[in-house]
C-alpha cells in the first residue's frame, strides 16, 4: 500500500476488509431498483486510521456509474 495518511488527523492508515453481519454495500438513491437486477455495490477497500479511528470505504465506482446509467428514468 502506498504511504497514505488520515485526512482527519494525519495518522497512519491500515488497510483491511469490513465484515458486516449481512453485507456491507452502497445503495445509491439514483439507481431505481428493477427485479432481478443488481442495485447495490459492495465495498471493496477499507482504510482505518490507527490514531483516531476514522474509516474510509471505497466501492467500485465504475460499477456504480454503470448502474446509474442503466437505471430506468
Amino acid at each position: 500500500m502506498p504511504d497514505q495518511t488520515c485526512v482527519k488527523c494525519g495518522g497512519e492508515l491500515d488497510e483491511g476488509i469490513l465484515n458486516a453481519d449481512t453485507s456491507n454495500v452502497y445503495w445509491s438513491n439514483r439507481v431505481r431498483v428493477r427485479m432481478f437486477q443488481p442495485s447495490a455495490v459492495a465495498v471493496k477497500k477499507v482504510l482505518v486510521c490507527l490514531k483516531c479511528g476514522y474509516v474510509e470505504q471505497y466501492i467500485d465506482a465504475e460499477m456504480l456509474r454503470r448502474l446509474i446509467a442503466e437505471s430506468p428514468k
